[in-house]
């Protein structure tokens, strides 16, 4: 819990508690709201069905763009794509529309349940 004080036309105001959050500048911020992050999209992918992500073929021994290659079983990985985040930003994925709105449906209600909301102007 952190003391602040604000400060109006040279006055100052009683301190008061600060219960959530961290300091302007504080390095555990990004560290912090990563990790908050990390259980978010754990929960979202719970909810995510097979079908509405993206799948991804690939190969980790120098022949990422020969499309033959990627055709041969033998050393080729696959993954599944469910979301793509930035920062504060995050993009879903997905091959038909009603997978999106099903995806994006479920995002919402996992930040929703976090105390997060999402900016509909932006989406």
């Amino acid at each position: 819990m952190f003391l602040f004080a604000v400060q109006f036309v040279f006055k100052l105001c009683d301190p008061f508690m600060v219960n959530v959050g961290v300091k302007q500048g504080c390095v555990l911020a990004p560290v912090i709201f990563n990790l908050f992050l990390v259980a978010i999209t754990l929960l979202f992918r719970n909810r995510v069905l097979p079908a509405d992500n993206v799948g991804i073929n690939y190969r980790l021994d120098g022949s990422l763009f020969n499309i033959r290659r990627l055709q041969a079983a033998t050393k080729v990985e696959s993954t599944h794509v469910f979301e793509l985040q930035y920062a504060d930003d995050a993009a879903l994925p997905s091959h038909t529309a009603s997978g999106l709105q099903q995806n994006l449906g479920s995002l919402t209600d996992c930040y929703q349940c976090a105390g997060l909301v999402v900016n509909v102007d932006k989406t």
